[in-house]
């Protein structure tokens, strides 16, 4: 069961970490300019165990304006915000900047700390909550539990912890399935121990000695130690705030804004695909290609804004977007983001990643829109079949799907089975899925590209199966196409023989010309019996008509099954060849090895027809050479 996390917000200089202090007893400033200037700095955590058992990491914020960065790595994983206003100072500009990251981030569990409230008399204080009701207005904390303290006298604190719990009970204990991650926010050294990673997990769990990767740079590890609230811990939990220890990783290897997850889980993208909340309090739209900083978990990047739909947003307008990365970053989807202007630096947006984008988005396009929408929705079985759609004819595996869809395994493992059920997916060897609407397209496309090969080449009958599939979809997944193509064979519009597959309607129509060549080749082969010709050889015979058409007859000739191409390009009558093979493997098992001199005498066909009938034997691993003579295989 996942601990729950709560995120401290506010102003500076209003009171959050003296009320983590009050409420813990840990203090959070730990470093020595924290101390000297009386300002939390970077992230300071600390634990609260409630009377249920249940424990609340709690992560306590700058509020600076210019440590705005460090406030949303603690505050971007939370479950409970605890907004923290000053009573002899009410709503500031950072209250309102906090306040909006929390929206942006779509919290919708938390309350309001009322601090100094002793300094204060009634009437001021009257006014504070006044002035806070109206801050509050429109946003997930307007109704939420509003509670007036003092870190000095104690007043307010149970009250505060209270509220904690019944918080905490109405959130639940969800189970989370997904695969571990931990957006790595501090890395150091220990003498003795090497490289430890800290940070809060944001999903799955963890033990001693598991196997590990550190996204985006693929470097492989191994747990060696896990710590949480100082303590040695077998293992741990989404919510939790942990320490890990590494094995074989040298602290120029990661940093913070790493994240640390189950080898080959995440995928390290350039292109993602977004919805876009604009915020209502800019003064200026937002034009296509604005340049803005990206925060997301721990990591940063500078992002290009490509509008999906339109040239510009609106202040208060939500749209899907493309954002274009100036460095890799590993998100998943549903992940929140969080968008600050440039200069002015200012907190302008965010929203939420649907999609992992292969490409850049480049014109206006419906079917992504479309599918976008669906993901926002959040209904697992459209998720899956949008999924399965998008994939096409590439297989989906159910971890692809998991990643893409943002779904846990039990309810996307529900609704594949639902969706065959339905005959909307179907699963073609170990796992992969694909959408009914693939496998359509795909009939239809192997036919069309068949039919397509007989237009350039009349005469071709028999088309081998790799071509076609190349020239169908050369990434296509082999297991669909064939499935495809067993279907298709089932239904009698194709069929399937050794030389490739074919159209059961297809007739070639020989001109009086090309029957004449084959006449003339059938005589040919008859006459020369076990030696194989090469077309040279042929042409040569056949003076009455060109060296192109001798060769479209004869790849015709080999896809009707008539004659056998051999390895080294020369032809041979298809029965004398089978002949020819059963002579040479029982003249080998009787005398266990041939010679090339031995297989001549014994076909009369020359040293030459020998060697290339015994090399194509070898290409087949029907036969193989040691030294001077053949022995089967």
């Amino acid at each position: 069961m996942r601990n729950l996390v709560v995120g401290t917000a506010g102003h500076i200089d209003h009171g959050k970490t003296a009320l983590v202090r009050s409420l813990t007893g840990i203090d959070t400033d730990r470093l020595r300019e924290e101390k000297e200037q009386g300002i939390s700095i970077v992230l300071g955590f600390a634990h609260l165990a409630l009377p249920s058992g249940r424990v609340l990491e709690i992560v306590d914020v700058p509020g600076h304006e210019k440590l705005i960065k460090n406030m949303y790595r603690g505050i971007s994983g939370v479950d409970i915000a605890l907004l923290v206003i000053a009573a002899d100072d009410g709503p500031m500009p950072q209250t309102r900047e906090h306040l909006n990251i929390l929206n942006l981030l779509e919290i919708d569990t938390g309350l309001v700390v009322v601090t100094k409230s002793d300094l204060a008399d009634d009437e001021l204080l009257n006014l504070a909550m006044e002035e806070i009701k109206a801050t509050l207005s429109g946003s997930f904390l307007e109704n939420a539990p509003m509670i007036c303290v003092s870190n000095r006298t104690g007043r307010g604190i149970d009250e505060v912890k209270v509220t904690l719990e019944g918080l905490a009970r109405q959130i639940g204990e969800k189970r989370d399935e997904r695969a571990f991650r931990l957006p790595v926010d501090r890395v150091f050294t220990m003498p003795g121990h090497g490289s430890v990673v800290t940070g809060t997990i944001a999903s799955g769990r963890v033990e001693e000695g598991d196997e590990a990767q550190i996204f985006p740079s693929g470097k492989r590890t191994k747990i060696r130690a896990i710590q949480a609230h100082n303590c040695r811990a077998r293992e741990a939990f989404a919510g939790q705030r942990v320490g890990l220890n590494l094995t074989n990783v040298s602290l120029n290897a990661i940093e913070r804004g790493m994240v640390l997850s189950r080898p080959d889980v995440l995928t390290p993208v350039h292109l993602i695909n977004a919805g876009l909340c604009y915020l209502g309090s800019n003064r200026k739209t937002l034009p296509d290609r604005t340049k803005v900083r990206l925060h997301l978990g721990t990591s940063e990047a500078i992002a290009r804004i490509v509008l999906m739909e339109g040239e510009e947003i609106l202040p208060g307008q939500t749209k899907y977007v493309q954002l274009r990365l100036d460095k890799e970053l590993v998100p998943l989807p549903f992940d929140k983001y969080i968008i600050r202007s440039l200069s002015p630096m200012a907190t302008i947006g965010g929203g939420t990643i649907l999609e992992l984008a292969r490409k850049k988005y480049r014109a206006y396009d419906p079917e992504t829109i479309r599918y976008l929408g669906v993901l926002e929705n959040r209904s697992p079985k459209d998720v899956v079949e949008a999924v399965a759609k998008r994939s096409k004819y590439h297989s989906l595996t159910l971890d692809e799907l998991l990643l893409q869809g943002g779904l846990e395994r039990n309810e996307a493992l529900m609704m594949i089975e639902e969706l065959k059920s339905r005959g909307k997916l179907i699963e073609v060897g170990r796992g992969a899925i694909f959408h009914r609407d693939a496998f359509k397209y795909l009939r239809k496309r192997v036919v069309e590209v068949i039919r397509s090969c007989y237009r350039n080449d009349p005469l071709s009958r028999n088309l081998p199966k790799d071509k076609v599939k190349n020239l169908v979809e050369e990434s296509i997944s082999p297991q669909l196409f064939d499935m495809v193509v067993t279907e298709l064979v089932t239904e009698e519009i194709l069929e399937a023989r050794k030389e490739g597959i074919r159209l059961r309607s297809n007739q070639a129509k020989l001109t009086a010309k090309e029957q004449k060549i084959v006449r003339e080749l059938e005589r040919m082969f008859h006459d020369f019996g076990f030696k194989p010709l090469r077309l040279g050889e042929v042409a040569e015979v056949l003076d009455f008509c060109r060296e192109k058409d001798i060769e479209t007859v004869l790849r015709f000739l080999v896809s009707e099954g008539k004659l056998m191409r051999l390895k080294d390009g020369s032809f041979m009558d298809a029965g004398k060849y089978q002949k020819a093979r059963d002579l040479i493997v029982e003249f080998i098992r009787d005398n266990e090895r041939a010679t090339v001199i031995e297989i001549r005498d014994l076909l009369r066909g020359g040293r030459r027809g020998a060697i290339s009938i015994l090399e194509h034997l070898d290409s087949l691993k029907l036969t193989l050479r040691v030294d001077d003579h053949r022995v089967l295989r």
